[in-house]
C-alpha cells in the first residue's frame, strides 16, 4: 500500500494522522485511513470507539479476539488487545480497530495502535465473527500394540478468519503455521518434544491429527468437529 496526502486532526483530544491509500497495482486511491499518532492507551481506544458509535450508531459487526498471557521475558502478565468493529453506511464501510499490548497491572500504559478506515464496501474486507468449534478425537493405537482405539477428551478451538489463525478457548493463538481457507483449516506446531499437525475439513467436519516423536513414533487421532457457542460453559 502507498500513503499520500497526510492530514492531522483530533478525536476527543487524541492526535490522529490521516492519508489516502492505494494499491501498488493501481493508481486509484480507494481508502481513507487514519491512525493514532503516537501510541495510545486502553482508555483512549475506548474514547475513539465511543466517538464512532455516537456518529454512526450501533456497529454492524464487532470482533474482540483479545487475551491475557504471561510475558516471561518481562516477568509481567500482559493483555493483548485485538478489537475491530465495522459500520455499513449505504455503499460505504467504516472500520475501527485497536490492537497492541500493555501490562495487565497498568492499563494506562501507552502501547496500543488505533486505526480507522473508510472505503467503498468492495475495497474493505468484511469483518467475520469468531467461530467456536468442539472436536472429538479418537487415538488410533492399532499400529503400536494392537489395542483398540482410545477415546480422548474433546478439543475446543476458536477460528479467527480475520487474522487467519486458530485460537485456544482463551483467544490466545496457537503457535506454528496456520492456514485457514473456505474449505479447510490446518495447523502445524511444535510442542515440547514432538511435532503436531491438525487438519479440519470445513465441508464434512472431519478432524485429523498427526503427532511425531523424536524417536520416529507417530500417533494419529481422528474425529469430527461441530460449532459451539462462544462463551458456553458447563457451569
Amino acid at each position: 500500500m502507498e500513503f499520500k496526502f497526510k492530514r492531522h486532526f483530533l478525536i476527543n483530544g487524541i492526535a490522529m494522522t490521516s492519508s489516502l491509500m492505494n494499491s501498488k497495482t493501481t493508481p486509484v486511491y480507494h481508502r481513507i485511513a487514519a491512525h493514532a499518532d503516537p501510541a495510545i492507551n486502553q482508555s483512549q481506544c475506548k474514547s475513539i470507539e465511543i466517538w464512532a458509535m455516537k456518529r454512526f450508531g450501533k456497529p454492524s459487526r464487532i470482533v474482540d479476539a483479545g487475551y491475557d498471557y504471561d510475558l516471561e521475558v518481562a516477568g509481567n502478565a500482559m493483555t493483548e488487545v485485538v478489537r475491530k468493529m465495522q459500520w455499513d453506511l449505504g455503499s460505504t464501510r467504516f472500520e475501527f480497530e485497536c490492537y497492541g499490548m500493555f501490562p495487565k497491572s497498568d492499563s494506562t500504559r501507552d502501547g496500543l495502535v488505533a486505526f480507522i478506515s473508510i472505503a467503498q464496501k468492495e475495497n474493505l474486507k468484511l469483518l467475520k465473527p469468531l467461530i467456536g468449534l468442539k472436536c472429538s478425537q479418537t487415538l488410533d493405537l492399532k499400529a503400536e500394540n494392537g489395542s483398540e482405539p482410545k477415546q480422548l477428551d474433546d478439543l475446543n478451538f476458536i477460528i479467527d478468519e480475520n487474522q487467519n489463525k486458530v485460537l485456544l478457548p482463551n483467544n490466545k493463538p496457537y503457535p506454528g503455521k496456520h492456514d485457514v481457507t473456505t474449505d479447510s483449516i490446518s495447523l502445524k506446531f511444535k510442542m515440547k518434544n514432538y511435532d503436531t499437525e491438525y487438519d479440519l475439513d470445513r465441508i464434512t467436519g472431519k478432524f485429523h491429527t498427526e503427532s511425531k516423536l523424536p524417536n520416529g513414533t507417530t500417533f494419529y487421532t481422528s474425529g469430527s468437529c461441530e460449532k459451539r457457542k462462544l462463551g458456553d460453559r458447563k457451569f
